[in-house]
């Protein structure tokens, strides 16, 4: 029964999903090619980005490759992977192969006009492969009691479990899955036909390294692992707009190493050689960031994208500044309490972008955290929500979560909404985050701060890292007996904020700044026409760091310039 009613609702309606997808694009082919000769700015860059790689073209061909990976299909990240593809084959002496979305005319175009002409493409194979792989998907899951025994489920290396829980509390809003859905055969199935295609170009070419973006859900996380499974070494990249950093991957236990974990060589190499101006700069930061000129701030992603993001406002309603005293009046509490901040994370994007965490997603870390909360009266607590929580959309989010736990619970409140952030270093007395950017901010004010997964700042020495979830209770049951970091761990802190935001990001000379998430595409062609008819082919800072990455075998391709004594 069970069998019939997966088939039936998830195969066949695949089947006709294939079918429909495929008539759809045949009839719109002719109108897609037509939509794109008329982008006039499109056009003009590819033919000045094709003149400007045929002069940089030794016609010499190599026996190895480098794959470069493209299934977001978004003109900025295609042309950051494709430049980090071609650094690569100068590095490695190889040629480019491509990997692209089938029906993709527009970045097929654009690896075109960079020199690279070998293509693959991700499809959905023949129906007898499809039928195979459904019921190799049916086996595999009919026994799985329940998401315990779906997280353990892996197939030649590959983590397929914890691919489909990701990628469905990702697109479903929820944050947390208690059973085994049906919807999972359907994730599974198209899992095994994405392995089914990686490893036959992996096999059937020598290529030496592959360049990927996206390493998370579905196809991202199957491609990623899948190379490294191959033994072939990942090059990603972080960051936006036209200053990212290169990161690589060539071991199969770090698949779940979030993009943004440097090494603890790289910032002890930065201690030893610049840490007392690295110390000054990062205090400048992050004092710059929490004054409250534009709640973007906060967030990294501020940092890593382009100048003019900065400009933008973000939220409307007016923050103020408050001191403890002004803000325990407005709450209602005790001055002589200390306060604690509990600052929510985005609850379904990246659950398991870090090796080890005590709980099994985010939201689980949030419930958990609210409930030692609600029986831990002396101190006050206040729940901060995450931005992402109005961006995505949830269906599950801190505020709701917060209703259902914290009801009546006079010392457990929701930050007001006219709290500037730049009021809570001084108020802190502990900051509670799963892992992000709280974990390097907060101990650059002296502030203690509690992770609960491996963040990018562990193991540099100015967090509390229980070990598990006795540990972390008692350090939140506890937290009235903190006291303030020393000073060597505030120093350390501070360090890895410059590193995090200046040594890291290395601009690219052929690369506009833009918006990703406010894009506008002729600007953009158009100013790419105008990089690369002006570029000097000497300057390539990008590849002069990727090539002292490579001969450092470093993890990160950062900004060496700026480390130096």
């Amino acid at each position: 029964m069970v069998f019939l009613k997966v088939f039936l609702f998830y195969f066949l309606r695949n089947e006709l999903s294939i079918f429909k997808n495929r008539l759809v694009n045949f009839i719109f082919f002719i109108k897609k090619q037509d939509s794109i000769n008329k982008n006039k700015s499109f056009i003009d860059f590819l033919k000045s980005n094709t003149n400007f790689w045929e002069k940089q073209n030794n016609k010499r061909k190599f026996d190895k490759s480098i794959l470069i990976t493209n299934n977001l299909s978004h003109p900025a990240y295609t042309s950051s992977e494709i430049i980090i593809g071609k650094n690569l084959m100068k590095i490695h002496n190889a040629d480019g192969i491509a990997l692209i979305n089938q029906f993709d005319i527009k970045s097929k175009k654009i690896f075109k006009s960079y020199g690279i002409n070998k293509f693959f493409y991700l499809n959905n194979l023949n129906f007898i492969l499809r039928l195979k792989y459904f019921l190799k998907s049916f086996n595999t899951l009919i026994n799985t009691k329940n998401i315990d025994d779906l997280l353990k489920i892996k197939i030649n290396d590959i983590d397929y479990g914890k691919i489909i829980y990701d990628h469905c509390v990702r697109f479903s809003g929820i944050g947390t899955i208690d059973k085994v859905l049906d919807i999972f055969y359907s994730y599974l199935f198209k899992c095994f036909l994405i392995e089914h295609q990686i490893n036959y170009i992996l096999n059937q070419n020598d290529i030496v390294a592959t360049v990927q973006t996206e390493r998370q859900f579905i196809p991202g996380a199957v491609l990623f692992q899948s190379a490294l499974v191959n033994k072939k070494k990942v090059y990603s990249r972080i960051g936006a707009s036209n200053k990212f950093c290169v990161v690589k991957y060539d071991d199969l236990n770090d698949k779940f190493r979030s993009r943004y974990k440097f090494s603890k060589k790289l910032f002890e190499e930065i201690n030893i050689k610049i840490g007392e101006k690295a110390r000054k700069e990062g205090e400048k930061i992050i004092i710059e960031r929490f004054r409250g000129i534009n709640e973007k701030q906060v967030f990294h992603e501020f940092f890593d994208g382009p100048d003019f993001r900065k400009q933008k406002i973000i939220n409307t309603i007016d923050k103020v500044h408050f001191t403890k005293k002004e803000l325990c009046d407005q709450l209602g509490w005790n001055i002589e309490k200390p306060i604690n901040v509990i600052f929510s994370s985005d609850l379904t994007d990246g659950i398991f972008d870090q090796r080890w965490s005590i709980f099994r997603d985010r939201l689980t870390m949030l419930r958990e955290t609210l409930k030692i909360a609600v029986n831990t009266s002396n101190v006050n607590w206040i729940v901060k929500p995450h931005p992402n929580d109005l961006l995505h959309k949830v269906i599950t989010s801190t505020s709701s979560e917060f209703e259902k736990i914290c009801e009546n619970k006079d010392h457990v409140k929701l930050i007001p909404n006219n709290v500037s952030i730049s009021s809570l270093p001084k108020i802190v007395n502990l900051a509670v985050t799963i892992n992000g950017s709280v974990a390097s901010e907060y101990p650059s004010f002296g502030v203690p701060t509690v992770v609960s997964a491996e963040a990018i700042c562990s193991n540099f020495g100015f967090n509390i890292t229980p070990k598990n979830y006795n540990e972390y209770a008692s350090v939140l049951k506890n937290s009235h007996k903190l006291e303030k970091l020393p000073q060597d761990q505030i120093d350390r802190a501070k360090i890895f904020i410059y590193l995090y935001t200046e040594i890291m990001g290395v601009k690219s000379e052929i690369i506009p700044e833009n918006d990703s998430r406010d894009f506008d595409e002729k600007k953009y062609w158009n100013k790419m026409k105008n990089l690369i008819e002006n570029h000097d082919v000497k300057k390539n800072n990008l590849l002069e760091m990727m090539k002292i990455q490579n001969e450092k075998n470093d993890r990160h391709a950062v900004n060496y310039k700026l480390i130096t004594d």
